[in-house]
């Protein structure tokens, strides 16, 4: 439980709770420095689980559960202060909420835990952007760089279901072996 990755998992929702409040209230520069200081943090932690060889299922939960934390906490924040319109707001929720019970189901069907891909972390990445976009002010780019990250959450949701598939048939296969 307490693997060096882990510890910096918890310090990074610490971290978020305090962007939570900063966002809420738009305090631009700590907004920014802790919005960087979580991404590091969110980088470190994965290294550190590699590096080490200190990856474990906690870790995985606590990493992909803290994403998603800060994800919708701030997807609100900015839909409270209209940023974000409904229609967005409630297609990245329905995304989340299909992929929550999709990785409920292969963790508990499958007993298996699903780790981030090369589009998640795509989408994960300009979501951050977006994040940064808003907090320094560039208005302009605040709805283009929105679009772009839900397209990529769509696309990255569409890369987490076939993962989730190929488990299900690979595992169909090797019963019948």
């Amino acid at each position: 439980m307490f693997t060096p990755a882990n510890l910096i998992s918890f310090v990074r929702v610490a971290v978020g709770f305090m962007f939570f409040y900063v966002l809420y209230n738009r305090i631009t520069l700590s907004g920014i420095i802790l919005l960087v200081t979580f991404v590091f943090l969110d980088i470190l932690d994965g290294y550190v689980a590699r590096h080490f060889n200190c990856t474990s299922d906690l870790g995985i939960v606590l990493d992909h559960g803290t994403d998603k934390l800060f994800a919708l906490v701030t997807l609100f924040i900015l839909f409270y202060h209209g940023i974000v319109p409904p229609y967005v707001f409630f297609a990245f929720i329905l995304r989340d909420i299909t992929l929550a019970l999709g990785w409920i189901f292969v963790r508990v069907k499958k007993k298996k835990l699903l780790s981030s891909r090369f589009y998640g972390k795509m989408a994960g990445g300009f979501y951050f952007l977006l994040l940064l976009v808003y907090l320094a002010g560039y208005e302009e780019l605040v709805y283009p760089v929105m679009f772009i990250t839900l397209i990529l959450y769509y696309i990255s949701a569409i890369y987490y279901a076939k993962t989730a598939l190929l488990t299900k048939v690979e595992a169909e296969y090797a019963q019948q072996k």
